[in-house]
């Protein structure tokens, strides 16, 4: 929005302000960037929080638009956790919140259209240091398939881990022994929380000349790899890596069974089965049995690697006056819009902050927010019925 200060337009909105603090992170103009060339038509080619030099061409009905058509049931994913009727849930979520809509059209994630050949681009980032020696990004991305395809998202893990495991991985020791940067990028590995994957590597702290350097040393590496089996334990380290990964019910401090809600929802929101990601044990034994295939894993990296043309460089170097550029850019647009306000217009953009400000100010209504009270916490323990076994053990029996 815009209000006057000073009796001069100035953009203000927290969302603009946050976007602006974000963006002036370097790995996050780095991804931006990198996913700006990586999806050139699909949604991913954006900014989700918004650019915050778009942000201002924003209009209020825009937003409405945008809200009514995406934010409804339709494209929405109810997910549960415990022993309780689905059919109770759906009646109660019906009852309080899904009456109230119409029909909606549900939106579907689309592929991106596959580059016929790869792409290498440079482009820029702020900095406030003059000096700008070894702080140029180098990175390599692959568009992969889609991540609703378990079976290849976990061959793609175990292709991942072979190359970037550890230390003594051979794409991973090429990039921390090249000499050609300071450290790794901050974009490494395999992404699956997309609706198609992507498998980045690269390094930070170097210049950009560099470059093709660089892309040659990792492709030579990948050749390497996919012109031998790679050793079987090798692959065993990595697939018990995977297996346990799949399989760990610690929660990471959160309960048991959100951890394994985040893990389907991804799945669920793609038009995926949920199901594959928490029964992976038939696609975890299919995937042993191709791996009875010495040149199955080398072929692999050489389809979705070597042979991928969909892949994109990006250099990202630093500039020193870009943020100055972008400030200037900014006022430049502020200046226009002063011009063209008349005194009516000054007057409603008061009256509009004022009636903000007076809004803000006011005391949250939190009857509104969800309650637990003793009423709804069961006064006697459900204990699930079981069969009492003893079993031997070395000799031992143990009740």
């Amino acid at each position: 929005r815009i209000e006057l200060e000073n009796n001069k337009p100035v953009y203000k909105g927290v969302v603009f302000n946050e976007m602006k603090g974000a963006m002036s992170a370097p790995t996050d103009q780095l991804y931006h960037r990198l996913a700006h060339h990586l999806y050139p038509q699909t949604t991913y080619h954006y900014n989700s929080g918004g650019d915050p030099a778009d942000i201002p061409a924003l209009s209020h009905q825009d937003l409405k638009d945008f809200y009514n058509s995406h934010y409804h049931p339709s494209n929405a994913v109810f997910m549960s956790f415990g022993n309780l009727s689905p059919f109770e849930l759906q009646s109660t979520f019906e009852q309080q919140a899904l009456h109230q809509f119409g029909p909606g059209k549900t939106l579907h994630s689309v592929p991106e259209q596959r580059l016929a050949a790869p792409v290498q681009v440079e482009d820029i980032y702020a900095v406030d240091s003059d000096d700008l020696s070894k702080k140029t990004y180098i990175q390599l991305a692959w568009l992969l398939p889609p991540s609703t395809d378990i079976k290849t998202r976990l061959a793609l893990r175990l292709m991942e881990g072979v190359l970037m495991e550890h230390s003594g991985s051979p794409l991973r020791h090429y990039l921390e022994t090249c000499g050609l940067g300071e450290s790794t990028s901050p974009l490494m590995g395999l992404d699956d929380s997309n609706f198609e994957m992507t498998f980045y590597c690269g390094l930070q702290g170097s210049e950009a000349d560099k470059a093709d350097e660089l892309e040659a040393g990792v492709f030579k590496v990948l050749q390497q790899v996919a012109s031998s089996p790679v050793p079987s334990e090798q692959i065993e380290a990595v697939l018990h890596q995977i297996e346990l990964h799949q399989r760990e019910v610690g929660g990471d401090g959160m309960p048991y069974g959100l951890t394994l809600l985040l893990n389907g929802l991804g799945s669920a929101i793609h038009g995926g089965d949920p199901l594959d990601v928490w029964q992976i044990e038939p696609h975890l034994a299919e995937l042993r049995e191709q791996l009875k295939d010495p040149q199955w894993l080398p072929q692999l990296i050489q389809h979705y690697l070597i042979d991928n043309p969909h892949r994109v460089r990006l250099t990202l170097k630093p500039d020193a006056d870009k943020s100055e550029r972008d400030q200037a850019a900014e006022q430049a647009a502020l200046d226009v819009i002063e011009q063209q306000l008349d005194d009516a217009q000054r007057q409603h953009l008061t009256e509009q902050a004022a009636l903000l400000q007076q809004r803000q100010a006011q005391d949250d209504d939190l009857s509104l927010l969800p309650k637990v009270g003793l009423a709804d916490i069961p006064a006697d323990l459900h204990i699930v019925e079981g069969l009492t076994r003893q079993i031997e053990a070395g000799g031992q029996t143990i009740p």
